[in-house]
């Protein structure tokens, strides 16, 4: 994991790239700076993230901070 200094502009992509996979576009990944990349997810998780019932561990992986 990479150390990330203010994880605010990815968190504010990831509410932006939910909020279009909620409206029904594709969205085949969130940004995940921590981890160097982005990461793929699959309909299921974005949909449970964009509804606010995702798990700890997939909510945690969106928005590590150190």
């Amino acid at each position: 994991m990479l150390p990330v200094a203010d994880p605010t502009p990815s968190a504010r992509l990831n509410r932006h790239l939910l909020a279009l996979h909620a409206q029904g576009h594709a969205t085949p990944a969130l940004a995940c700076p921590a981890l160097g990349s982005g990461l793929a997810f699959g309909r299921d998780d974005l949909d449970a993230l964009a509804a606010g019932r995702a798990g700890r561990d997939l909510r945690h992986l969106t928005v590590t901070r150190h």
